[in-house]
């Protein structure tokens, strides 16, 4: 089980939450995004505070999260979209994925849930949202446009390894691994990590 201090800093925001939704840990970012005290958020259930939502206006978060009780299984899983309504009236499209976190006897003992924002699409003429890169893209796909090493490297960060852990998983210098991320988001047409993780994760 990682830690989560990595996720402290981070520009993405990062939720973590127990099995019944209680926030264990939020970030500067998180707060920030959902309009939050970090303090007070200490062990709220996440629905009360992120107001999440599909493109469609479905709610995604409530007592009966379907990513929370869904989606948190035995390896990460990706929402290509969720729209979070802020306190001021905005409409932000987010990119939302989570990972299940387990203690040292195999139970799953929290969820990390890492959101940034979406560059999946953007509206055409009609306003409608066009398909993101995501969409029309399969695993195999990707894993085509990347060697084997960069495979490794981007499944061992979709599993939430820091670039510290995946060199010493690999055995390499960091400097090696931070080469391959450069060359992996190149390959990808993205620019963050994040964005990296999303797309092999949703891709079918």
């Amino acid at each position: 089980m990682f830690s989560l201090d990595v996720f402290e800093n981070s520009d993405e925001a990062a939720l973590a939450t127990d099995e019944n939704g209680g926030v264990i840990m939020i970030n500067r970012a998180a707060a920030s995004l959902f309009g939050v005290d970090r303090r007070k958020a200490q062990g709220m259930r996440c629905w009360q505070m992120a107001r999440l939502f599909t493109e469609d206006g479905t709610p995604l978060c409530g007592p009966s999260c379907s990513i929370q009780k869904g989606l948190c299984h035995d390896r990460p899983a990706a929402r290509d979209l969720a729209i979070l309504h802020s306190s001021r009236g905005e409409r932000i499209q987010l990119s939302l994925f989570t990972i299940p976190m387990r203690a040292k006897s195999g139970t799953r003992s929290a969820c990390l849930h890492l959101m940034a924002p979406s560059r999946t699409g953007s509206p055409d003429a009609s306003g409608r949202e066009r398909s993101s890169k995501r969409g029309s893209m399969t695993k195999e796909l990707v894993a085509r446009m990347l060697t084997a090493r960069e495979i490794e490297v981007l499944e061992l960060l979709s599993q939430g390894r820091r670039t510290r852990d995946v060199a010493s998983l690999l055995s390499v210098s960091i400097a090696t691994v931070r080469n391959h991320i450069e060359h992996i988001h190149a390959k990808l047409g993205v620019h963050r990590r994040i964005d990296a993780v999303l797309l092999w994760l949703s891709s079918p």
